[in-house]
């Protein structure tokens, strides 16, 4: 009984962490996105450190890792193709 309790108890801990980084993190990495827009190197860089930070404290640092790089990946596809219109400017 006790471990269906523990068991209980974990599953709805790690749904309400779940559910907040679904709800919050987004509308946090849109205001840096948005903060960040002339700066995406900036963006990629508090990206990078965010993951790190959160997949060694947080017990569902797996998801959010997953969940943020599935998020970065158009930022990061944003950055490769502003360097490359750098590039071609120059030359």
């Amino acid at each position: 009984m006790e471990q269906e309790e523990n068991l209980l108890s974990e599953i709805l801990r790690s749904a309400g962490i779940g559910l907040a980084i679904y709800t919050y993190v987004p509308l946090i990495i849109y205001l840096i996105y948005i903060l960040s827009e002339l700066n995406l190197s900036l963006f990629g860089i508090i990206l990078l450190v965010s993951n790190k930070v959160f997949s060694k404290y947080v017990d569902t640092g797996k998801f959010l890792y997953l969940m943020l790089t599935i998020i970065s990946i158009p930022v990061y596809i944003a950055l490769i193709v502003r360097i490359v219109r750098i590039f071609i400017s120059i030359f």
